[in-house]
């Protein structure tokens, strides 16, 4: 069966917007997608302003949308923009220890998922103070004895700065809820 003009031009209209449509899909796809800084808006303007600033400072390309949710190009960045923004108390009041750590809470009773919160809350620390400036090992063991305060041993290695100990200290406490300062051992 033989085409007209008319049919081979519509034919070749399709397949061109095709081809459009298959590099606007490959191009928005390699774009990647951008992860939330916190898991709540920045609605007060100073606070806002502060972290642009140290956003700013560690050249680090950001959008703000619509709603006050700051996004971060990908999660080990907004891990290490997280710890920064700790140490420099920049955080939003609102947020829970757990969203701040994307940690959900747990509200398991029995003695081995309690276990298993203790290394996963010391894992996450960990992760978190790993991606503070100055420090290339970290170790933290936390101790929960039933009816006892709350106490963390951190051995990092090898630059101690105060600046780094007391972010260390702040994410330690943020969190691990019923963590005081009293309690922490930075070695």
């Amino acid at each position: 069966m033989k085409k007209n003009p008319a049919q081979k031009a519509v034919i070749f209209a399709i397949c061109v917007l095709l081809l459009i449509i298959i590099g606007i899909l490959i191009f928005d796809s390699m774009g990647g997608s951008q992860v939330l800084l916190f898991s709540a808006p920045v609605v007060n303007p100073i606070l806002q302003e502060n972290i642009i600033n140290v956003l700013g400072q560690e050249g680090i390309n950001f959008s703000i949308d619509s709603n006050n949710y700051i996004l971060i190009e990908n999660e080990v960045l907004a891990r290490r923009i997280r710890s920064l923004l700790i140490m420099e108390n920049l955080i939003p009041p609102a947020l829970e220890p757990w969203e701040l750590f994307a940690q959900e809470p747990w509200s398991m009773l029995d003695f081995d998922k309690n276990q298993n919160l203790q290394r996963s809350l010391s894992l996450l620390a960990e992760a978190h103070i790993l991606a503070l400036p100055h420090v290339e090992m970290v170790s933290v063991t936390l101790r929960a004895p039933e009816g006892a305060a709350i106490s963390a041993n951190v051995i990092i290695s090898p630059s101690q700065s105060s600046d780094v100990l007391n972010g260390i200290e702040r994410i330690l406490i943020l969190a691990i809820r019923g963590l005081e300062v009293d309690n922490i051992i930075i070695q």
